[in-house]
């Protein structure tokens, strides 16, 4: 019995456990100019190649103080993740972002949308509630 106290008081005695090493962090952070340079590559298949965008954007990124998950993502992004990425900022520099990128380009509503593609794709039709 008295051994049995004698391994409980020495396991439980105030001596300080070896610390946890640390957990390994990534000290690669991304920045404006990245940002700005994937958006530039993300997008070509959908706006005039000839025009950059990344000094625009970058000033951008750098007024609206972009989150760096936005930044991340960018810096990251494919042609399919431009929502995605957008969906990351606040809604004044998203549209800042889409102003940027070509307002003939995105579009706020389904109608405006629809709009723009007739006035490129003309479709002759009539409406149902026209024939009578």
């Amino acid at each position: 019995m008295r051994s049995l106290l004698i391994l409980l008081f020495a396991c439980s005695s105030g001596a300080k456990q070896p610390a946890a090493p640390p957990v390994p962090v990534s000290i690669e952070q991304r920045g404006c100019a990245e940002a700005a340079a994937g958006i530039e590559r993300g997008t070509r298949g959908i706006r005039d190649p000839g025009q950059s965008v990344v000094s625009a954007l970058r000033g951008h990124c750098l007024d609206d103080a972009w989150s760096a998950v936005a930044i991340e993502c960018f810096a990251k992004m494919t042609e399919d993740d431009l929502g995605r990425c957008a969906g990351e900022l606040k809604p004044a520099a998203r549209d800042r972002l889409f102003t940027t990128l070509g307002d003939d380009l995105f579009f706020r509503t389904i109608s405006q949308a629809l709009d723009a593609y007739l006035k490129t794709h003309p479709v002759e039709w009539q409406a149902w509630e026209d024939e009578g």
